[in-house]
């Protein structure tokens, strides 16, 4: 889980899982075995920080996805209800 949180924060900064791992001086390859071989929690700090977000939000990732999708659906139907409200 873990490590598809930080693949998807990879992702949004268009950088790869590699180039994260050289970046915090982590060996390559050592991130994906990180959900079978629980990483220090040193290493989770780093990855964190140099995203910006908290170790919460990086260990519970999936739950925030859902909530953001929920409100982009909500953004997205308020958008339709303003140009229905005009064309009425």
């Amino acid at each position: 889980m873990i490590v598809e949180s930080i693949k998807k924060l990879c992702n949004r900064q268009g950088i790869t899982l590699t180039h994260l791992e050289k970046k915090l001086g982590f060996g390559r390859g050592s991130i994906s075995k990180w959900d079978k071989n629980t990483p220090s929690i040193n290493r989770v700090k780093k990855v964190a920080e140099y995203f910006n977000v908290s170790l919460d939000y990086l260990l519970s990732m999936e739950d925030y996805s859902q909530f953001e999708k929920a409100l982009d659906k909500i953004q997205e139907l308020q958008s339709k209800i303003e140009y229905l409200k005009k064309i009425i």
